[in-house]
């Protein structure tokens, strides 16, 4: 299918009007949409093998739930994959298995909280991709040509897998949360950062802010803070550590600041 608005669409307001296709090694080029399954009778489709090559979306899903992609490939695209719900149940466990990203702008976009369970379960991934996710419970599993069970890894010389928040979260609210529910027993460790690369140049953790560099562990072990001109703004129940003209100083949140180590 090539150079139409929509290369294959699935679509039923009918509920299960339009279940349980099966399609297997179709490819959908040059295309707005390669591939579309919209409206909620549209549920329980399945894609084998199929193709979607410099399309607008390769796959554009909205109000579909269960939809399956299993292998195939999605490449020179503005948006790989879009998944759309206007309302919570609308656009459940979609799911992408061992698919082919290559030379997307955006590998795929969850556009709200509204779809839920979203998978893509071993991608084999070309690149360093922009992910827009705004969804609820979306898993991004391994990278296939590993074969590990390592979370949203990317194999790529040129880049990292960026997570870009698409609207302000406001209020303080964090763009990832590594939690740890399970109130009983234990010495469980919620993160750890690995890294063998025993040099100062590399980086076990660093914050960037405009280009800028402000604090980083390198891997050595060593921290460090970047020099400021003036005194950080500290909370009233806080305080903290920070280097200026060379020194190490404490301000506590009354404002008194300590020089813990001179210049």
């Amino acid at each position: 299918m090539r150079s139409f608005d929509t290369g294959i669409r699935i679509a039923s307001p009918i509920n299960g009007g339009a279940v349980f296709n099966q399609l297997e090694n179709v490819t959908a080029s040059n295309c707005h949409r390669g591939f579309a399954v919209h409206a909620m009778g549209s549920n329980a489709n399945r894609f084998l093998g199929c193709r979607a090559n410099a399309c607008t979306i390769g796959v554009d899903i909205v109000d579909a739930n269960n939809v399956t992609w299993i292998g195939g490939q999605i490449e020179v695209c503005t948006t790989g994959i879009k998944v759309t719900a206007t309302s919570n149940g609308f656009a459940d466990s979609n799911a992408f298995h061992a698919t082919r990203f290559e030379s997307n702008v955006t590998a795929w976009e969850v556009t709200s909280a509204n779809v839920r369970d979203f998978q893509v379960l071993y991608p084999n991934l070309f690149a360093a991709y922009v992910v827009i996710d705004n969804g609820t419970r979306t898993t991004h599993l391994g990278n296939h040509p590993h074969g590990n069970k390592w979370l949203s890894q990317v194999s790529s010389a040129t880049g990292s897998w960026l997570f870009e928040r698409a609207i302000n979260g406001g209020a303080g609210n964090p763009l990832m949360r590594l939690r740890d529910g399970v109130s009983t027993s234990g010495d469980p460790v919620t993160l750890q950062v690995e890294m063998e690369r025993a040099t100062a140049a590399a980086a076990f953790i660093k914050a960037v802010r405009a280009g800028n560099t402000y604090w980083q562990v390198n891997g050595l072990g060593h921290m460090f803070i970047r020099n400021r001109t003036t005194a950080p703004t500290v909370p009233a129940d806080g305080g903290t550590l920070y280097v200026e003209g060379g020194a190490l100083k404490y301000i506590g949140s009354g404002g008194t600041v300590t020089t813990i180590a001179p210049a």
